[in-house]
């Protein structure tokens, strides 16, 4: 489910309803998503789903918000990082940087055939969004959470993430709006 949220200068903004104790770290605008796999549309046929929208990164999953619902009703899609694999960053010649790699469907518990996902920076941000999203990954298969391992993250485990190269880190969090944080930023627990 999204909520909506009044973001900077009054614009409304749809984000997706954290779960118990999740945070939400970053939001990115004017990305792109290409998502290719079994996917299919109304009639039950295969295809692929391509929209632009909003990223979001929280401590559990990244979230894509479409601007406008799919012709099926598919308005957000998530992805939660213990299923993503295979993920990389892209730089082509011609069009915007991405990020790539594959996810699988929660409801398969990490089996079957996965999702490919391709996020696009249409208007940058990548220097800002990858520090935290790998440094996420990396704790995250440090604890051994990922495709595979069915194990829930226990509780007390605290999250540090530290963006690199001077950025400035701003994290959303349910009922107090945004906030600057500086460097380090506990994340808060599992």
């Amino acid at each position: 489910p999204l909520y909506e949220a009044r973001g900077a200068g009054g614009a409304l903004s749809l984000l997706p309803v954290p779960f118990a104790g999740e945070r939400v770290l970053l939001r990115r605008d004017a990305m792109g998503l290409e998502l290719r796999g079994e996917l299919r549309d109304a009639r039950g046929r295969a295809r692929a789903w391509a929209a632009s929208g909003s990223l979001v990164l929280t401590d559990v999953r990244l979230v894509f918000v479409a601007g406008k619902a799919s012709p099926e009703g598919l308005r957000a899609f998530d992805f939660p990082l213990q299923y993503v694999r295979g993920e990389r960053f892209n730089q082509p010649i011609f069009g915007a940087n991405n990020l790539a790699g594959e996810c699988f469907r929660v409801e398969s518990g990490g089996r079957g055939r996965p999702l490919a996902f391709k996020f696009k920076f249409n208007c940058g941000g990548a220097g800002t969004f990858l520090p935290l999203f790998w440094g996420l990954m990396a704790y995250l298969r440090e604890r051994g959470v990922e495709v595979g391992d069915h194990q829930v993250p226990r509780s007390g485990i605290s999250v540090l993430v530290h963006a690199r190269l001077g950025l400035i880190v701003r994290v959303l969090e349910v009922g107090e709006g945004l906030a600057e944080r500086g460097l380090l930023l506990c994340l808060g627990e599992f």
